[in-house]
C-alpha cells in the first residue's frame, strides 16, 4: 500500500512537472497539490513555488521558498538545477551531467532517474535510457510509465514482440490505459496486423471518446489499407474537426476522395496539402498521376518536376 502512495505521489509530481514544461500552469498546479496531499515533497513544494512564480503570485510564492525547511536539502536542489536545464532539449547534456557529478546526492531520488530519463530520450540515447528504464523498474515493478517508455524505446529497436510484452503488462493491469492502446497499435501496425492495430485506435477514439489526434491519424491510415473506406472517412473528419490544418488527414481525405472516383475532390485535397507544405513530394507525385489520367500531360509534367524539386529541397534542409 505504501509503495502505491509513493508511486501516486511521483506520478502526480512528472504530470505537473510535464503540464509545466508545457506552460499549462493551472493543470500544473493541481497535480502539484494532489501530490502534496500524499506528502509534502520538496521537490514537490519546490515545484509549486516555481508555478507560482510563473504566474506572477510572486508573494504565494516567496512564502514557500523561504518557509519550508524541507527546501534547503542539497540534493533536492541539485535535482531542481537538473530539472530546468531538462526544460530545453540543447540543455540536457548539462543535466546529466549535473547528476551524474552528484550521483552520491541523487542516486536514491525517483525524480533524478525520471529526469535523466527524459533528457537521454531528447537526446536518442536509447541504450542508456534503457539502462535507466531498467533500474527504475528495478525499484518499483509496477511503474506503468516507464514500462511504456521502455516499450516505445524496444520498438525503436525492431523488438517487437519484446515492447508488446510490456505494452500487455500495463493493459493487463488497466485495460484503459490509452499510452499503452497507442503504443500497442503503433507496434502492430508495424507487424502488419492492421485489424488489430486498428482495434487499438478505435478503442481509444469510440470507445474511450478521447481526442487523440495521432490515434486519429493511424486509425484513418490503417482504414485505408484495410480497405474500409467509410470507417476512413469518419477518422479523418474527427481529426480534421480536432485540427483542420493537419497535412496527414488531408493528404489522407485525397488518397479516400481518389479511391471513391472523386479525382477533383482529390485535388483539391491534395492542392491543401500542398498549401500547408509545399514540399511534400507524395501531394505533387499524387495530383501528376491525376492529370495524367486526366490527359492533361503539361501539367502532370509540371508536378512531377515539382515533385522532383521538393524531394531536392528536403534532402538539402
Amino acid at each position: 500500500m505504501e509503495n502505491q502512495k509513493i508511486l501516486l505521489q511521483y506520478y502526480y509530481l512528472c504530470k505537473a512537472w510535464e503540464l509545466f514544461l508545457e506552460n499549462n500552469y493551472l493543470e500544473a498546479l493541481y497535480y502539484v497539490n494532489k501530490s502534496l496531499e500524499i506528502n509534502e515533497d520538496p521537490l514537490a513544494l519546490l515545484l509549486k513555488g516555481i508555478i507560482l512564480f510563473c504566474e506572477g503570485k510572486l508573494k504565494e510564492a516567496k512564502e514557500i521558498f523561504e518557509s519550508s525547511e524541507k527546501l534547503k536539502n542539497n540534493a533536492l536542489i541539485l535535482s531542481l538545477i537538473a530539472m530546468i536545464f531538462g526544460a530545453e532539449e540543447g540543455k540536457c547534456r548539462m543535466c546529466i551531467k549535473i547528476l551524474e557529478e552528484n550521483e552520491d546526492k541523487v542516486r536514491n531520488l525517483i525524480i533524478s532517474l525520471l529526469i535523466k530519463s527524459r533528457c537521454l530520450e531528447a537526446l536518442g540515447d536509447y541504450y542508456k535510457l534503457l539502462e535507466v528504464c531498467d533500474e527504475i523498474l528495478k525499484r518499483y515493478p509496477n511503474f506503468n510509465a516507464i514500462k511504456i517508455k521502455k516499450a516505445d524505446v524496444l520498438r525503436k529497436f525492431g523488438k517487437y514482440d519484446e515492447a508488446l510484452r510490456y505494452v500487455d503488462e500495463v493493459l493487463e493491469n488497466n485495460p484503459n490505459n490509452v499510452n499503452a492502446l497507442y503504443l500497442k497499435g503503433v507496434i502492430l501496425k508495424r507487424k502488419g496486423d492492421y485489424k488489430s492495430s486498428l482495434e487499438c485506435f478505435s478503442r481509444i477514439i469510440d470507445d474511450l471518446k478521447m481526442e487523440f489526434l495521432d490515434a486519429v491519424r493511424h486509425a484513418a491510415s490503417v482504414s485505408l489499407i484495410l480497405g474500409d473506406l467509410e470507417k476512413a472517412e469518419r477518422y479523418i473528419n474527427i481529426g480534421l474537426k480536432i485540427r483542420s490544418d493537419d497535412i496527414a488527414l488531408w493528404y489522407f481525405k485525397g488518397q479516400l476522395l481518389e479511391r471513391l472516383g472523386d479525382e477533383d475532390g482529390a485535388i483539391r485535397c491534395y492542392s491543401k496539402v500542398i498549401e500547408l507544405y509545399p514540399n511534400h513530394v507524395k501531394a505533387y507525385i499524387c495530383l501528376a498521376r491525376i492529370y495524367e489520367r486526366k490527359g492533361q500531360l503539361d501539367k502532370a509534367i509540371n508536378h512531377y518536376e515539382k515533385a522532383f524539386e521538393s524531394k531536392k529541397k528536403d534532402f538539402v534542409e
